[in-house]
């Protein structure tokens, strides 16, 4: 996940971006380098639960 992630910069993979979601469940994922997990745009009811973003 998050390899061709949008708005990636030189050093990060860029954002996760949850834009009109409704009652997501995102939960168990790994993520490397990433620097922002959004949910925007009328985004609701939505789970974030359990990930994991590291920094390599």
């Amino acid at each position: 996940m998050g390899r061709n992630s949008w708005a990636r910069g030189l050093t990060a993979n860029g954002y996760l971006r949850g834009s009109r979601v409704w009652q997501s469940l995102y939960a168990y994922n790994l993520g490397r380098n990433l620097r922002h997990f959004t949910f925007q745009r009328s985004a609701s009811d939505n789970v974030a639960f359990r990930n994991d973003s590291t920094r390599t």
